[in-house]
């Protein structure tokens, strides 16, 4: 097994150095073209010695921004997107907790570079993109590089709000780039309609799939999600086949009239996670794609990504919930009960992950880390997701949602994911979100739909038991949304 995601690069530019690998609106880069570039960048940096040293990349999603990502592994240095658009104080914190020796910024994002307080060297890419290539250094750099060494550092706020800085290995996304083109199919033929934004590792499903295979990747305009015909025509335009976005991303382009004038004509694989996906509106997604595979994906950033996935291969009723199968070769799922001891099939426990897609952790946080990556009951590390899982009659992991989730209300315990998903159960409940104010000990559920506020109520009180029932109920024009596609909860609280 390869022990340095560059053999990836320098694997394909032997084979179609010249086909399109990632392409936007404003420019298209070729496989040898990033290489190239990316090997001038690595030189910069390199000759700056800064090997082993996290670099901030304050960039918007472009393919220059992936040369900046492979320029960063040459010069033996940790690439660490970061979202140019985050509030100056979030910022100012991830940078002093990274204290990386260089900055990388664009033309687009140099007034939010020259803002975040940032006191190392700030660079423009495109003054580097074209310099020398110091193949020596390169060289002897990549002599030393070893398959555990960090790749990446994503920043999560994870259920705290704290920003928590998760360091990948060249080990760990190897093996998921590997299981996951493995098991979704993907080949050179495969065109990514990427919409996941690229300082996530939700990026993974796309970035190093398209450099293995000689795929290719189109960057979706951001907030096209928001108009669900612009976003078809456009899968149609770029004749995109394969698409891996949040289940949420689905649902809205659903209960926005998506399918209403044009259906996706090329899809042959589409993947969804990071949250449930109503079975009504996948019924909807096969009906438009006929012709596609549809697999479920579960897994977390500290575990690179996915580790589990589930291929559609039944019909399901619109009360199911869709399975998340099974994990990838070389990863073991437990479900611990709180009493530690491994939960029997039926039975609810925490899903914790083994195996060679675990992270090195939380970057300069080992409290964090200790507390989160533990001993198996067998020995083995783990990481614990925080999440529930169930194994179901036929042997396949069930996703039953988030510890933080299931609240504590008039004595008894109450999933939120639930009251939601109830509420979805009702044909004119586009979307649904439901949040629970600990200090009014109050549950809100917000929906969108032509339904009143009193019909929905009445519905919910006959489906529901009456510490189950939200003591705040609110129709919305649109729920809010992350960049991504995701419900964006803090918004709502």
């Amino acid at each position: 097994m390869q022990k340095n995601v560059l053999e990836y690069l320098e694997n394909i530019i032997k084979v179609c150095p010249e086909k399109t690998a990632f392409e936007s609106n404003e420019e298209g880069i070729s496989f040898l073209t990033l290489y190239k570039k990316a090997r001038a960048i690595g030189s910069y940096m390199a000759e700056k010695e800064i090997c082993g040293k996290p670099v901030a990349l304050l960039l918007p999603k472009s393919p220059m921004a992936v040369a900046a990502f492979f320029g960063c592994i040459y010069a033996g240095c940790i690439y660490t997107p970061i979202d140019p658009g985050l509030p100056k104080n979030l910022l100012k914190e991830i940078l002093k907790k990274l204290d990386p020796p260089i900055m990388i910024c664009s033309k687009e994002t140099a007034d939010a570079a020259k803002k975040s307080g940032f006191s190392g060297q700030i660079c423009d890419i495109t003054k580097i993109l074209d310099g020398c290539i110091n193949e020596e250094k390169l060289k002897e750099i990549r002599t030393l590089q070893k398959a555990d060494d960090p790749l990446y550092i994503v920043f999560t706020s994870g259920s705290t709000g704290k920003p928590k800085g998760v360091v990948a290995t060249h080990y760990s996304v190897i093996d998921y780039t590997e299981n996951l083109g493995k098991e979704l199919g993907f080949n050179k033929e495969t065109v990514f309609g990427n919409l996941a934004p690229i300082f996530y590792d939700a990026f993974l499903k796309e970035l190093y799939p398209t450099v293995k295979y000689g795929a290719k990747t189109v960057f979706i305009p951001e907030g096209t999600v928001m108009f669900p015909g612009k976003l078809i025509s456009f899968l149609n335009e770029k004749k995109i086949n394969t698409v891996c976005f949040v289940s949420s991303a689905f649902s809205l382009i659903c209960a926005l009239g998506g399918f209403e004038e044009e259906r996706p004509e090329y899809l042959k694989t589409v993947a969804f996670g990071g949250e449930r996906l109503p079975v009504k509106y996948l019924k909807e997604w096969q009906k438009a794609a006929p012709e596609a595979d549809f697999f479920n994906l579960y897994g977390v950033t500290e575990c690179t990504g996915m580790s589990c996935f589930y291929k559609v291969n039944r019909d399901f009723c619109e009360n199911e919930n869709i399975p998340i199968g099974r994990p990838f070769d070389g990863t073991k799922v437990l479900l611990l009960k709180e009493d530690g001891k491994v939960a029997k099939d039926g039975e609810e426990g925490e899903i914790c992950i083994e195996g060679a897609s675990l992270t090195l952790g939380y970057y300069k946080d080992k409290e964090k880390t200790d507390k989160a990556f533990v001993k198996s009951p067998h020995g083995d590390l783990m990481y614990k997701t925080g999440d529930l899982g169930v194994m179901n009659a036929k042997g396949e992991l069930m996703f039953l949602g988030r510890k933080d989730s299931v609240i504590k209300h008039m004595g008894h315990k109450v999933s939120l994911l639930k009251v939601e998903e109830t509420a979805l159960a009702l044909p004119e409940v586009k979307e649904s979100a439901c949040i629970f104010n600990e200090e009014k000990n109050e549950i809100s559920l917000f929906y969108t739909g032509d339904l009143s506020e009193k019909e929905v109520y009445v519905y919910l009180k006959k489906s529901l038991a009456a510490h189950e029932l939200p003591g705040r109920l609110k129709r919305l024009e649109e729920v809010p949304h992350l960049s991504n596609g995701k419900t964006n909860k803090k918004a709502l609280q």
